[in-house]
């Protein structure tokens, strides 16, 4: 099983994802529990043992085109999106935890979910809608 679990908020709030980590382990110890951040905030999770894999999102390389260049600068800035989410992609997550409450977040959530991915927290239904992503009874 792998599960990955989002945290692209500020420091504070990565720490606070630790315990949300240490819980799957326990739960699920044969599973491969990755951790998303944003890059700036990595060092966040240094020392969180029970993480296989702490994944950064350069999300300031993702927004530099817009930033510099406006409009004319959004198609780069989603190239750059799209070969972060290809890899993502290929994990192939059994299930993904989104712990931020942000458009990025639910619409990163809504391309990584396959067919029978188990989604909590904020993500989008087909027709783009926000969907809070409660899991299926």
């Amino acid at each position: 099983m792998r599960i990955l679990v989002i945290q692209l908020a500020r420091l504070g709030d990565i720490y606070l994802t630790w315990p949300v980590v240490r819980a799957l382990k326990r739960s699920y110890p044969n599973a491969e529990v990755d951790l998303l951040v944003r890059k700036k905030f990595s060092g966040a999770a240094h020392g969180l043992s029970d993480c296989d894999s702490v994944i950064s999102l350069d999300t300031a390389h993702i927004l530099e085109p817009i930033c510099n260049r406006g409009i004319a600068g959004i198609q780069l800035a989603l190239e750059r999106m799209a070969e972060m989410t290809s890899f993502l992609e290929d994990r192939s997550y059994d299930r993904i935890i989104n712990l931020t409450f942000s458009p990025v977040s639910s619409f990163l959530v809504h391309r990584l979910e396959k067919k029978d991915t188990v989604v909590q927290g904020y993500t989008r239904h087909a027709d783009l809608t926000f969907n809070p992503g409660y899991p299926q009874s």
